[in-house]
């Protein structure tokens, strides 16, 4: 419960880093097959426990605890769309 509420302080604190309608919005995966939720959608989803975590969220985790994390989908056809995007080394804010 601690990491999901740092999480979301990270989100709030930290809007730039996490929503791509922001004006100042920084990229951190620079990867146009990586779709991501919008601000409020991953907001939400970070707030509530036992709710689904997207990309982005699991950028803000690294940033929290200040480690990278290895996220893994499992290779499927077409994996240059589908899975490829979703299994990378995700180094948040500051890591």
């Amino acid at each position: 419960m601690q990491i999901r509420l740092l999480t979301t302080l990270e989100l709030i604190l930290n809007r730039s880093h996490n929503d791509y309608e922001h004006e100042a919005f920084v990229d951190n995966f620079s990867d146009d097959h990586l779709v991501c939720d919008c601000f409020d959608t991953i907001l939400q989803d970070g707030a509530t426990e036992l709710s689904y975590c997207d990309m982005m969220a699991l950028s803000d985790i690294s940033a929290v605890l200040n480690v990278s994390i290895q996220s893994y989908c499992p290779p499927i056809q077409g994996a240059y769309f589908l899975s490829e995007p979703l299994a990378k080394l995700v180094r948040g804010r500051g890591v």
